[in-house]
Parts: C-alpha cells; sequence; structure tokens
C-alpha cells in the first residue's frame, strides 16, 4: 500500500500547485466575477424592489379607483330608481288626470247628445202632431168654419196693432 500512495503523492503535489496556480492567477478575475455579479445582483434587487413598490403603488390607486367605481354605480343605480319611482308616480298622476279629463268629456258629450237627441225627437214630435192636427182640423173644418177662423184671426192681428 506504500507503494500506492507514493505514486500518488508527486500528482497530489502537481494537483496541488496546479490549484495554487489557479487561484494565483485567477483570484482577481473571479474576485471581479464575485464584485460584479453580487453589484448585478443587488442593482436587480433595488430595481425589483423600485417595480414592486411601483406595483403595489398602482395596485393602490387601481383598487381605489375601482371602488370609487364601484361606489359610483352604486350611486347611479340608486339614482336610477328614484328617477324610475319619480316617473311612476307622474306617469299615474297624469294617467289619473287624464283618465278623470277623458270621462268628464265623455260625460259632456254624452250629455250634450242627449240633450240634442230629446230636442230633435220633441221637435220631430212637435211636427208629427201640428201635422196631424192641422189634417185632422183640415178634414173636419168645413168651408163656413174656415171663413170664421179667418175672420177671427183677421181681428186678432188688427187688435194687436
Amino acid at each position: 500500500m506504500n507503494h500506492g500512495i507514493a505514486t500518488l503523492i508527486p500528482a497530489f503535489i502537481n494537483f496541488a500547485l496546479f490549484v495554487g496556480f489557479l487561484f494565483w492567477k485567477l483570484r482577481a478575475p473571479f474576485g471581479d466575477f464575485v464584485r460584479n455579479r453580487s453589484i448585478s445582483l443587488r442593482d436587480e434587487l433595488e430595481s425589483s424592489r423600485e417595480q414592486l413598490t411601483k406595483a403595489r403603488s398602482q395596485y393602490e390607486e387601481f383598487s381605489a379607483k375601482l371602488d370609487a367605481i364601484e361606489s359610483d354605480i352604486r350611486a347611479l343605480r340608486e339614482q336610477a330608481r328614484l328617477d324610475a319611482a319619480q316617473a311612476q308616480g307622474r306617469i299615474r298622476a297624469e294617467t289619473s288626470r287624464l283618465s278623470a279629463q277623458i270621462l268628464a268629456d265623455a260625460t259632456a258629450t254624452r250629455d250634450a247628445s242627449i240633450a240634442e237627441a230629446k230636442r230633435e225627437i220633441v221637435r220631430a214630435f212637435a211636427i208629427q202632431v201640428v201635422g196631424r192636427a192641422e189634417g185632422l182640423l183640415r178634414g173636419r173644418l168645413t168651408g163656413e168654419e174656415k171663413v170664421r177662423i179667418r175672420r177671427e184671426f183677421s181681428t186678432q192681428l188688427g187688435s194687436m196693432s
């Protein structure tokens, strides 16, 4: 076993020298890489924080606007409901007024039509009565009675003037 370790020692020393040389040569570039990476990560982290802060601010702003819009919608709905109730009241009042007016006009028209019909019936009846009476009188009057009625009529006309 000694022999196996003895052959490994020069390889190990060689390896240690190689790692030392690499460390010595790559120390500055590796340090720069770590430093630059650290700065890059810090900058990205700061940028992410700024974006997060900005996003939270926008979220709060949009949430406030959304809440305001929702309250505006509720107010508009309530106003629309009130307007509809007022319009319904106005329409009902106008309908009642118009129906009362139509009823009054219809009643007046009916009463006027009935009165006109009564006058027409009375006039037609009077014409028929007068015509019938005239027909009866003509049929019953003799020539002497006609002369006597004319004389009486003339006398009455003379006494009026």
